[in-house]
C-alpha cells in the first residue's frame, strides 16, 4: 500500500513539476528565447531536482552526489519562487495591456524574472545563515516561584541532512550553550536521512549542556525512527514517548510531558501519539507538553496543559506557503491560544527540501517562564 501511495505521490508531484517548468519555458519564450534553448536550460535542472529527491535519503558520501542534492533542492525552491513572480509579472502585464500599454509584456516579464532571481538569492541567504537565537517571555498561571525566569532552549526542525554538516550543528550547539538554558528540548524533525549517513553530523548535539529531552517528528518516521531514537539517547537526550517526567528546582517541581508525532501511528502503530497517556501520570499543577505538531493541542484541551512547545510548520518556510499551513494547523508560528492550551510554535532551526526561507527566518527561541 505504501508503495502505491508513493507511486501516486511521485506521479502527481512530477506532473506538477513538469507543468511549472513548462510555464517557465513559456516565460523565457516571451523574452525571445527559442523553446529548444529554454528546455536545454530547464530540463537538466528538473533532472537534478529529481535526482536530489532520490539521493537525499540515500547513504551517499561522494562530493558530486552532495553537489547534485544542493543544486536540485535549490532549484526546486527557486522554480517555485520564479513561478510566483512570473504569475505576478503576467498579472501586471495584463493590467498594462488593458490600459493600452501593449509593449509592456516583455519588459514586465524581464522585471519579474530579475525580481525572482534576486528573491531566490535572498531566500537562500536567509536559510543558510545561523538561526536567530532570541528570548520569548511566556507567562504561566500557577508557576512555582522557584521557576520564575526558568529558561528553556527550544530547538526544532533542524532537518540535518547531506546539506547541513557537523560544522553547522556544532555552531548551533555553541550558540545555544552560550545562553546557559536550564533545559534543552528538541521537538522533532531532527534529520532527513539514515543514521549510517548522518550520525557524524548530528553528533555535536551531544555537547549541549544541561538536561535534554526529545520527541519525534514526522521526519523521524521517514528516516528510521527506532534507529534515530536510539541514537539521540546515546547523545544524552531522554526521549519522551507518550510519557512525562517531573522537573525540580529548589524543591519545587513542574511536569514535562512529550508525545510522538501526530501521524506516527500510521508508521508505527504501537507509538501512536497519545496526549492522554502522556499526561495520565503527570504531576498536577504546571504541565508543559512537547509535541511536534501544533494541532496536538486540539487533542489536549482537557488535560491541564499550561504550555505546549511545537515546531513542524517552519513558519511556512517559503511565502506564500504560510497560508497553506493554516489549512492543516491551528497556527503558523509564535505564541497563540489553541482553545484552552497556550501554544508556542517555533519556525525551526533548519530547512526542509529547498535551502530557501522567504519571510520565515530560522530561529532557536529561548523560552523564559514567568509567573502570571
Amino acid at each position: 500500500m505504501r508503495i502505491a501511495q508513493f507511486a501516486v505521490f511521485f506521479l502527481v508531484t512530477q506532473g506538477i513539476a513538469l507543468a511549472v517548468h513548462g510555464y517557465l519555458a513559456s516565460r523565457l519564450g516571451v523574452l525571445g528565447m527559442p523553446r529548444i534553448a529554454a528546455w536545454s536550460l530547464l530540463g537538466p535542472l528538473w533532472l537534478a531536482m529529481l535526482a536530489a529527491l532520490v539521493l537525499s535519503h540515500s547513504p551517499v558520501s561522494h562530493p558530486l552526489a552532495k553537489l547534485l542534492i544542493w543544486i536540485g533542492f535549490a532549484w526546486m525552491g527557486s522554480a517555485f519562487v520564479l513561478l510566483v513572480t512570473g504569475l505576478l509579472g503576467q498579472l501586471a502585464a495584463a493590467i498594462a495591456t488593458r490600459a493600452g500599454v501593449l509593449a509592456a509584456q516583455p519588459i514586465l516579464t524581464a522585471i519579474a524574472l530579475a525580481g525572482g532571481l534576486v528573491t531566490c538569492g535572498w531566500a537562500l541567504f536567509s536559510a543558510l545563515r545561523a538561526p536567530e537565537i532570541h528570548r520569548i517571555d511566556i507567562r504561566i498561571p500557577g508557576l512555582p516561584p522557584e521557576f520564575e525566569g526558568y529558561r528553556i532552549a527550544h530547538i526544532t526542525d533542524t532537518h540535518i541532512s547531506h546539506m547541513l554538516s557537523a560544522r553547522w550543528t556544532r555552531s548551533l550547539v555553541e550558540r545555544v550553550n552560550a545562553e546557559k538554558p536550564d533545559l534543552v528540548v528538541h521537538t522533532g524533525d531532527l534529520v532527513d536521512g539514515p543514521v549510517s549517513s548522518l550520525a557524524a553530523s548530528v553528533a555535536p548535539l551531544g555537547e549541549l549542556t544541561g538536561p535534554k529531552y526529545f520527541v519525534t517528528g514526522n521526519h523521524e518516521a521517514y528516516s528510521g525512527m527506532p534507529a534515530w531514537t536510539a541514537e539521540v539517547r546515546q547523545l544524552g537526550f531522554r526521549v519522551l514517548d507518550n510519557e512525562s517526567v517531573d522537573l525540580y528546582k529548589d524543591g519545587a517541581h513542574i511536569a514535562l510531558a512529550g508525545v510522538t508525532d501526530y501521524n506516527e501511528g500510521r508508521f508505527f502503530p504501537s507509538h501512536a501519539s497519545d496526549p492522554q497517556k502522556a499526561l495520565s501520570h503527570a504531576s498536577p499543577g504546571v504541565r508543559i507538553l512537547l509535541a511536534h505538531q501544533p494541532r496536538t493541542a486540539l487533542d489536549a484541551q482537557q488535560l491541564g496543559v499550561s504550555l505546549q512547545l511545537s515546531g513542524h510548520t517552519h513558519g511556512g518556510q517559503i511565502w506564500p506557503f504560510h497560508y497553506l499551513v493554516r489549512l492543516q494547523q491551528p497556527m503558523n508560528a509564535g505564541l497563540a491560544m489553541v482553545g484552552k492550551v497556550q501554544v508556542f510554535t517555533s519556525r525551526g532551526a533548519g530547512f526542509w527540501g529547498p535551502p530557501l526561507r522567504l519571510f520565515a527566518p530560522s530561529e532557536v527561541p529561548i523560552v523564559v517562564l514567568h509567573r502570571d
